[in-house]
């Protein structure tokens, strides 16, 4: 049942994933901005505020170093392995 329950969350995140994605697009569209305009701005922003947040929840509960390891090991890794796929997809 929790297996269940599990896969039953990540099609449900999937999809609102997937619906906000397309609404995004479709605004983004409308208004004239390209795919690769709102990959680099609204898309990125989204990803990142999840970050944003521990690091804010992190700060009030005084968790200081965890917080300056959250702030630069978080986007150090995304920018490697970015960076890794990048190449790796370029190279092929």
């Amino acid at each position: 049942l929790s297996l269940l329950g599990f896969l039953s969350s990540l099609l449900w995140v999937a999809s609102l994933a997937r619906e906000l994605v397309s609404m995004l697009r479709a605004l983004g569209s409308a208004s004239g901005l390209s795919d690769a305009v709102l990959g680099a701005t609204l898309l990125a922003w989204g990803s990142s505020l999840g970050d944003a947040l521990s690091s804010l929840f992190l700060s009030r509960a005084l968790q200081a170093p965890t917080v300056a390891a959250a702030l630069f090991g978080g986007p150090l890794f995304n920018l490697m392995c970015g960076g890794a796929a990048a190449l790796m997809a370029a190279a092929v």
